[in-house]
């Protein structure tokens, strides 16, 4: 009987090394596919500004916004108001030619003009509370066409689901009423310290422009240029009421930068 048993070991051995061989080539290629990247997405090389000396000096980091709260004076919101038409080197637009003059608005030609009609004290109209001090005249325009001074009054008077009122509303006609005393504070601009620090003016109009009547331009003139000379403030102290929150109020001027450059420069000032 033949033994076969050295043919085996060999033929053992032999594939053994083959097993071996394989397994060495099996490990190489996965190293070279892991390190290597052969098969990761392409991606573009870094440019000169995302090398990291350069980007230590290119950094950018989130915008940080704030919101101006601190009032007096009132601050314009940038990127808000409509571009003016006017370019830096322009002159500012003239005053419009009223014909009124520091002798029409004496305190005693404005006690003639004004009618004191004082909102009943409650919190949503007329708090009774103290201003702190007087350091701007603030304009708006009702938002409602055509309605009159007493109804905007009534509107202040019969208010049950809102803090809103003003110092004065101005109507078609130009008349004048005046919703409580100078000293106390109105809500009406949207903000805290700017209605304890500030005077409202309401103006009735005819449509939905906003645009004033003739009377009552001429009587917002006037009042308002009362009060800069009462309390010492200037054309700068005269402000809107999108000034303070960004509310297209009073609407034909926020519309109308011009026409509101030339409103204050037509207030009398003594």
């Amino acid at each position: 009987m033949k033994r076969h048993f050295p043919r085996k070991r060999s033929n053992f051995a032999v594939d053994f090394a083959k097993f071996l061989f394989l397994f060495v080539i099996l490990i190489v290629a996965v190293f070279s596919v892991k390190y290597t990247g052969i098969f990761d997405p392409d991606t573009p090389e870094p440019t000169e500004s995302e090398t990291p000396s350069s980007s230590s000096h290119t950094e950018s980091r989130d915008p940080v916004f704030s919101h101006e709260t601190t009032y007096p004076p009132a601050t314009l919101l940038s990127g808000n108001r409509p571009p003016d038409n006017n370019n830096s080197t322009s002159s500012p637009p003239p005053p419009v030619d009223t014909g009124i003059t520091l002798s029409d608005i004496t305190d005693e030609k404005m006690a003639e003009l004004i009618a004191e009609r004082y909102l009943s004290i409650r919190s949503l109209s007329r708090s009774g509370q103290k201003l702190w001090s007087v350091q701007n005249i603030v304009v708006h325009y009702v938002a409602n066409p055509g309605t009159s001074a007493a109804q905007n009054w009534n509107y202040f008077e019969t208010q049950t689901d809102r803090s809103v009122s003003a110092h004065f509303i101005i109507g078609l006609d130009g008349e004048i009423l005046q919703l409580m005393p100078l000293d106390e504070v109105a809500w009406a601009v949207g903000s805290y310290q700017g209605n304890f620090t500030s005077i409202s003016i309401e103006c009735c109009h005819p449509d939905a422009s906003g645009e004033f009547t003739d009377a009552t331009y001429k009587s917002l003139i006037k009042l308002v240029s009362w009060l800069c000379n009462k309390f010492g403030l200037s054309q700068n102290d005269v402000r809107m009421h999108y000034d303070y929150t960004g509310k297209p109020c009073p609407i034909y001027f926020v519309s109308h930068p011009e026409e509101w450059e030339a409103f204050k420069n037509s207030l009398i000032l003594g």
